[in-house]
């Protein structure tokens, strides 16, 4: 059904290019949709020639050079989508999120189709979507209506493909790295989740420390300046509950979000509180915890500056989080798109020039 909506918006609208790049393990279509002007979307093998050569600069002989390849150039984001199967949500928010983009002439839609290329990904995990929404529409209004899933959400993975971008074992984990490092080189990289029900309603970067020292310093500063502008967005628009600075960190090395960290990509990671699979869920405020290793109850601070009161919490509450993000992420970005370009060019430089003459040369 989203495939459908996709390849009927994809059809309609100027704006958004809808393409199968894969087949997942089960043999179902994995698609993207690609959303820009269409004069940017008719230049497209020139825009990712462009970005190539920003994440890998070397030929790149003068100021003057770079300079221009950042004039020639498009910001590009690449978002993904239901990663986990049970996180839900994301890929009905992402179809609102591709209407909005492929239509609207309000901001900040209208300047990002204009100032950037967008790689949507509604769903990394086709198969296992499919087997949660066919589960759910089998007990919804039983006794059983918040019973897991009897079966492994994705062969092989479960509900742990999120942990082989290190060692690429899943055809659907293949078909994404391909995407990120051989074909597209985002500079920008935005993984959409869903976490704990009973903690913070939303939790965006930056992420917690001790901070992972390998990591470009210019990264880390551009994931702080993105999410701290997201905390502003979400707070200023009325969404209580935002959490930032907590729970995840930037180590792991077989996660979708953080391996384009080695990549010299700005990767965010937002996590939502989930529903019951589709279910909605009642706190009151005792039921709630604070968000990570805040430690001061669940109470106000500086990382969780107005925490969420309490009350029902709904799948379309957890579409109105994501949208708010996207806005954010989108503003910020189609605002300043060549200081991104910019900062990106500048971390690959530093990582060239830290290869020739520093060690460690590679990970084994």
């Amino acid at each position: 059904e989203v495939q459908a909506y996709f390849t009927q918006l994809g059809d309609a609208s100027p704006n958004m290019r809808v393409q199968t790049v894969g087949t997942t393990t089960e043999g179902r279509d994995l698609i993207t949709a690609v959303i820009s002007y269409p004069s940017n979307l008719d230049r497209l093998d020139e825009l990712k020639a462009n970005a190539r050569r920003i994440a890998d600069p070397r030929g790149i002989a003068s100021d003057e050079e770079a300079a221009a390849l950042l004039d020639d150039s498009r910001l590009f984001l690449f978002i993904t989508c239901n990663i986990h199967s049970t996180e839900i949500a994301s890929p009905e928010m992402s179809m609102q999120l591709a209407y909005e983009l492929a239509t609207s002439d309000a901001e900040p839609w209208a300047s990002a189709r204009r100032e950037m290329v967008i790689v949507l990904i509604p769903s990394v995990n086709p198969d296992g979507m499919d087997r949660v929404v066919q589960w759910y529409r089998d007990i919804e209004g039983t006794p059983y209506e918040t019973a897991p899933l009897t079966e492994l959400y994705q062969r092989y993975a479960g509900h742990d493909n999120n942990r082989d971008f290190f060692a690429l074992s899943l055809k659907e984990t293949q078909i994404v790295t391909s995407l990120l490092y051989q074909e597209w080189f985002p500079q920008i990289y935005w993984d959409v989740h869903q976490q704990r029900s009973n903690r913070e309603r939303m939790f965006v970067p930056p992420f917690r420390d001790p901070l992972n020292p390998n990591i470009d310093p210019e990264i880390v500063g551009n994931i702080a300046a993105i999410g701290g502008r997201m905390l502003m967005d979400l707070t200023t628009e009325g969404f209580s509950g935002v959490a930032t600075g907590v729970t995840y960190d930037m180590w792991w090395t077989g996660g979708n979000r953080s391996v384009p960290y080695r990549h010299n990509i700005v990767g965010l990671l937002t996590e939502a509180a989930s529903v019951s699979l589709a279910t909605p869920l009642y706190f009151s405020k005792a039921d709630l915890t604070g968000p990570g290793d805040i430690g001061a109850g669940y109470a106000p601070s500086n990382r969780f500056p107005n925490p969420w009161p309490g009350g029902w919490w709904r799948i379309g509450d957890i579409v109105d989080y994501e949208m708010a993000a996207a806005r954010s992420l989108l503003g910020t970005l189609s605002r300043e798109p060549r200081r991104w370009m910019r900062g990106a060019l500048n971390v690959s430089q530093r990582a060239i020039a830290k290869g020739e003459h520093d060690s460690p040369h590679a990970w084994l």
